[in-house]
């Protein structure tokens, strides 16, 4: 316990470091080494009282089957996560940041028009233009309330998807309802749900590919079950990627998976096969309406040779962007919650420096929980290391799944946001579950640990809602330099 304790507490100091000053080649080395350090200190040192298994025993994933009092856990979640999103969710009122290209896709599918932002797939855009209907159409819906409101409503059912996946894989319903509560806490999703851009809707989807993907993994080989959890896992990778490309890093996942704890039979060569078709046909569905809304503009999508086109003309865009940002990032800046993305920014010329009582400043910024991911440098190598020693199939595969999902922007040529890392989050939040569960820390441990996390999430509303802040208050929360923008 002592070593562990001494860890956690070595692992806060260095994420708390104001690395930013060190700059440049200097600043990546020095957090590559970190990251490095904390993977291999949490295989060397942690050893409190975890028995190892030897490295030829069987892997193996004692999933709990969810109950019915598990289910309605999961639809309490999920309503949780929606009643703290929806407070307010239509401010600011105004598009900000990329709504200004997907809010102004759902007019011009209503208008029948050629959609500007050709840069994604089609799914995204299309929610965000039922969302429009839902609140009447054009022009009664085409507010902030009608863009962002299924956000809101998938970044929640993402919470309640999380639940029944944690319940399975810690078989606690209090642990699995800590790694619900995790992710309700963390700033990045609490943004992500109220903005009209496609990353809560991809959270939602990556979700339900991973629970897929885990049903498939303990279903036994040869079933009828493991077949349809195949196509379901196919069938959600096919709305992930109709969403955001990156989603494709989950197939890479599915198979590294099925190669690992499947056996190599036609059964298993059927059930990939099965899996890489529904992946294909939704992914096809996504484009349907394109095709069949006949649109009058020529620069609209009329035939399937105009999908084919658009998709390559997304990988030009996506395989040459170098464009420059002051809030982009690296991929291994990402874990360590340094350069977080200003959504909106408005501050009143009496907020100043000078008059750090004057108010106000509002602002958005799509920040995880720095509490939650910094614990997450910890627990996601504890967790590894836990999965080789006691063989447990299902804490290896959400290790997998959050290398699969992050490590692959390493190789990245394109420009690259933090928010890219959300949907690693659900995983980090699974993790830090599994981690305070198998430290076996006395309860009062895991409630401060709690508390200082929901204690983090209340410190940061203001900046992750736009609520008015003098400007000594807003510059108290600006941890790191790069987490600055503006005047401080």
């Amino acid at each position: 316990m002592q070593r562990s304790l001494v860890l956690l507490l070595g692992i806060l100091a260095i994420a708390g470091l104001d690395l930013y000053a060190l700059g440049g080649g200097a600043f990546a080395a020095l957090a590559l080494a970190a990251i490095a350090a904390l993977f291999a200190a949490g295989f060397s040192y942690l050893d409190d009282g975890v028995a190892s298994a030897p490295p030829a025993a069987p892997w193996r994933a004692p999933a709990a089957a969810l109950q019915r009092a598990d289910w309605l856990a999961a639809a309490g979640w999920t309503c949780a996560s929606f009643a703290l999103s929806a407070v307010s969710y239509a401010h600011p009122s105004g598009e900000i940041f990329d709504e200004v290209y997907f809010a102004r896709a759902a007019r011009e599918y209503l208008h029948n028009v050629h959609v500007y932002e050709s840069t994604h797939p089609p799914l995204s855009k299309l929610l965000i233009t039922l969302s429009v209907l839902l609140f009447g159409g054009l022009p009664a819906g085409d507010t902030s309330y009608g863009w962002r409101f299924l956000d809101v409503v998938f970044s929640a059912l993402a919470v309640g998807v999380l639940y029944a996946l944690a319940r399975r894989v810690t078989g606690s319903a209090l642990f699995a309802a800590i790694a619900a509560a995790l992710l309700l806490l963390d700033g990045m999703h609490f943004v992500q749900s109220r903005i009209a851009t496609p990353e809560g809707l991809a959270v939602f989807f990556s979700l339900c590919t991973i629970y897929a993907l885990f049903r498939y993994v303990e279903a036994r080989p040869a079933s009828r079950a493991e077949l349809c959890w195949a196509a379901l896992f196919g069938v959600a990778a096919g709305c992930m990627i109709a969403t955001k490309w990156y989603g494709v890093t989950l197939l890479g996942a599915g198979a590294a998976a099925a190669a690992i704890w499947k056996p190599r039979r036609p059964r298993t060569a059927l059930a990939l096969g099965l899996a890489f078709l529904a992946t294909l046909c939704t992914y096809a569905l996504a484009w349907t309406p394109d095709l069949l809304r006949d649109s009058p503009d020529p620069a609209a999508i009329h035939t399937v040779g105009d999908v084919i086109e658009r998709q390559y003309q997304m990988y030009v865009y996506h395989s040459t962007l170098r464009a420059t940002h002051p809030y982009s990032s690296k991929w291994w800046e990402w874990p360590l919650d340094l350069v977080p993305v200003v959504y909106y920014y408005q501050p009143d010329p009496s907020a100043t420096p000078e008059n750090p009582q004057g108010c106000c400043i509002r602002e958005v910024t799509s920040m995880p929980n720095p509490i939650n991911t910094w614990f997450g440098l910890f627990a996601i190598p504890f967790v590894a290391w836990l999965a080789w020693t006691r063989r447990r199939r299902d804490y290896a595969l959400a290790v997998l799944v959050f290398a699969c999902q992050w490590l692959p922007w390493s190789l990245s040529p394109r420009i690259s946001w933090e928010y890219h890392f959300y949907v690693d989050i659900p995983m980090i939040c699974l993790c830090n579950a599994i981690a305070l569960q198998r430290l076996r820390v006395p309860r009062w441990a895991v409630a401060a640990a709690l508390a200082s996390i929901a204690g983090a999430f209340v410190y940061f509303y203001p900046v992750l809602a736009a609520q008015p802040l003098s400007w000594e208050a807003w510059h108290a929360r600006m941890w790191f330099p790069t987490w600055i923008i503006g005047p401080g």
